[in-house]
């Protein structure tokens, strides 16, 4: 398997799990209930995904990038979770731009070559992202750590764990 190829399985991997758990949030409650206090929820984790997605694409081809000012403020880096639905845009809107990301980042995925993935990150990117084969990387490492915290809340909604299942 290639590189590319073993990157492109992670982030498919990574955002099935996701979407598995945020497509069995039924109640909109459920969207801002966190284990603890302090704790994201699913409704910032949906958002910050997205962000997140959204500002490795401008590492990488910026004419890309969206730019959407509010995203940044209620899910970047640094953002106070907030406890009120009305403070955030709507769910499936959320969702919906979280898997736009994500497609346009597979798509530059599935348009590079070996030698791309050691270009170097423009200034202003974090410096553990110091090539485009370490955003990849770092993309399915973030979104992992926060499905796990999804996966807390996904159990205190009363679904039962995706991996297993027949």
């Amino acid at each position: 398997m290639t590189l590319k190829e073993r990157l492109k399985q992670a982030l498919v991997h990574a955002r099935s799990l996701t979407m598995g758990m945020l497509n069995e949030i039924n109640d909109p409650q459920d969207w801002i209930r966190r284990p603890v206090p302090g704790s994201n929820h699913a409704l910032w984790i949906a958002g910050h995904l997205g962000s997140a997605d959204n500002a490795f694409i401008g590492f990488m081809h910026p004419n890309r990038k969206i730019q959407r000012d509010a995203y940044a403020e209620l899910f970047g880096r640094g953002s106070v979770v907030r406890d009120e639905l009305s403070d955030y845009p709507d769910a499936q809107e959320l969702v919906a731009f979280m898997q736009d990301r994500r497609q346009v980042l597979l798509d530059i995925l599935d348009g590079c070559s070996d030698e791309d993935f050691t270009r170097p990150t423009p200034e202003g990117a974090p410096p553990f992202m110091f090539d485009w084969g370490a955003v990849f990387q770092m993309t399915a490492w973030h979104e992992s750590l926060h499905t796990g915290q999804l996966t807390v809340i996904h159990r205190m909604i009363g679904q039962p764990p995706l991996v297993g299942r027949e």
